[in-house]
């Protein structure tokens, strides 16, 4: 039977070298996600509720969690849904561990962010908090704000909700978790 001849296999070192490349720029772009953002210099906007003064609320209604905050500061974390015909929101606020709580107001340049899923959907939600109105947070200093609220108009009030709540400042992150949140559980009531 005749030898039948096969051309030689190519070099493996150019192989090599071409994977090492890729892998070095996979590895160069992974890393760019890391670094630090610059610090906000525009003042965030406020939120604003559709014809809705959140001021007359009740922290009865939150469901509270520890949060260390990236400046080391210990605290509860509330988070509340507010219903309305007209559009929904959460609103988280901090609080001291005190038996009567005081506001643990960030500054305004802290980035409140959340990422939210619901039993039964698969598609998670993104949320953007923005500072509460100063008439809803009348005993935070200037340029600081203890309560922050996001619209979620997709959410309804049987809801079960995971609630990861990122807060980050000076180059710093924390999260906290709100596990099993049903917004109508939740959802603040009028003291007025």
């Amino acid at each position: 039977m005749p030898a039948t001849l096969r051309p030689p296999a190519p070099p493996a070192m150019p192989r090599l070298l071409a994977l090492a490349a890729l892998l070095a720029v996979a590895a160069a772009l992974a890393g760019c996600g890391d670094a630090p953002r610059a610090p906000q210099t525009s003042k965030p906007k406020e939120f604003r509720s559709k014809d809705h003064d959140h001021s007359d609320h009740s922290r009865d209604d939150a469901m509270l969690e520890d949060v260390t905050l990236p400046d080391g500061t210990k605290c509860h974390a509330g988070l509340t849904a507010h219903l309305d015909p007209q559009g929904n929101e959460l609103d988280v606020f901090f609080e001291s561990f005190d038996k009567t709580p005081k506001p643990v107001p960030l500054p305004l340049a802290a980035k409140l962010t959340a990422r939210v899923t619901r039993a039964g959907d698969d598609r998670p939600y993104s949320l953007e908090f923005q500072p509460a109105p100063a008439s809803e947070r009348p005993g935070d200093p200037d340029g600081q704000s203890s309560r922050f609220s996001a619209p979620a108009p997709w959410m309804q009030p049987k809801d079960k909700l995971i609630v990861v709540v990122s807060i980050e400042h000076n180059g710093k992150m924390h999260r906290v978790t709100f596990l099993d949140f049903v917004p109508e559980k939740h959802a603040h009531r009028h003291t007025k």
